[in-house]
């Protein structure tokens, strides 16, 4: 895999590991010789406190994208709603149990905003909608009215919304945003998060997804392996609940770094859009940027692979402010 100094395309946190996660993995590996606990309770408990749910609302696995694939594996959707631009692993999963896929595409003219008639593409046929909120790759948010409509249209036709939320805690104000607030109302509601992004563990595999419905939770564990979640990773999830400067020092950074990388993106010949989250997406007609980017040791994301967008559309993650203030530099050279 090639290296980059400044890599842009990946959207993790630029703060790093949470102080309380590597205590907490090294204590645990003197219980490595033990099988995990299965039901990762510990864990469990922690964000049954956070999220102000029942503990058995929880179920967890490695990573968020073997979750996606026990939601497909369990429920076998035969027709499927993408809302567009969005993860590509959605339809990746969905294709393994030969779904047929409907892609609902947010209005480019519109900042990629969630539009007020979005529910109206939850119709007769459908047996699950993927809808990724915060977006990715463009940052924008979907407004609880519109998410509540979608939910309720959605219940009325007997469809399953799968709310991937994996970007979510980067909102300073995500507890009047997160659908997890609503399991316990909508039964059709399956929301996935995971301690990738926010908490920066990408190397350790630990997602959960929260669910109102006791039997379809169920269904969800049985369509996998039983020792989904390692104890490091257990150990680590742990570690960085109990960080608890890490989150607000997140948001100072994140908010501010954002404007900043927002506003030099603004004087530049491109076209930047709004973003609640950690990235950025812009579209320049400048051809080859990303290759060209690559000369001074920075990778950004080439959109390419996003369904609706094209190689002029590049998504970069918010990074420290030496690093974001090198990229407008590379930036504004290559396009003077």
């Amino acid at each position: 895999m090639e290296k980059y100094a400044y890599d842009f395309s990946v959207n993790i946190n630029p703060l790093g590991l949470p102080e309380g996660v590597i205590p907490h993995v090294a204590a645990s590996l003197e219980q490595c010789r033990n099988y995990p606990d299965p039901s990762c309770g510990a864990l469990g408990t922690l964000l049954s406190g956070k999220y102000l749910l029942p503990k058995e609302r929880f179920f967890f696995g490695n990573g968020a994208d073997d979750l996606l694939y026990r939601i497909v594996c369990a429920f076998q959707p035969r027709r499927a709603l993408i809302i567009e631009p969005a993860f590509e692993e959605y339809e990746r999963a969905l294709r393994t149990v030969s779904c047929q896929i409907v892609h609902g595409v947010l209005p480019e003219a519109r900042g990629f905003a969630f539009p007020e008639d979005l529910p109206d593409l939850i119709t007769g046929g459908l047996d699950m909608v993927f809808l990724c909120n915060p977006n990715n790759p463009t940052g924008a948010m979907c407004p609880l009215p519109i998410l509540r409509k979608i939910l309720d249209r959605a219940r009325e036709r007997r469809v399953t919304v799968v709310a991937d939320e994996c970007f979510m805690e980067f909102v300073p104000e995500w507890r009047s945003c997160s659908a997890k607030a609503l399991v316990e109302e909508y039964g059709n509601l399956i929301v996935i998060d995971a301690f990738t992004k926010i908490y920066a563990l990408a190397g350790f595999r630990l997602g959960f997804c929260v669910c109102g419905d006791p039997e379809m939770l169920r269904a969800i564990a049985r369509h996998g392996q039983s020792y989904g979640v390692s104890g490091p990773a257990q150990a680590a999830g742990i570690g960085a609940l109990k960080s608890e400067e890490y989150l607000p020092s997140t948001y100072r950074l994140v908010v501010e770094e954002r404007e900043f990388l927002m506003t030099g993106l603004a004087g530049l010949p491109l076209k930047v859009y709004p973003s609640r989250t950690n990235f950025l997406l812009f579209h320049c007609a400048f051809p080859l940027l990303a290759d060209k980017l690559k000369r001074y040791g920075i990778k950004v994301r080439d959109c390419s692979e996003f369904y609706s967008l094209d190689s002029l559309y590049h998504r970069i993650a918010v990074s420290t402010h030496e690093n974001n203030r090198y990229l407008l530099q590379a930036l504004g050279e290559i396009l003077s």
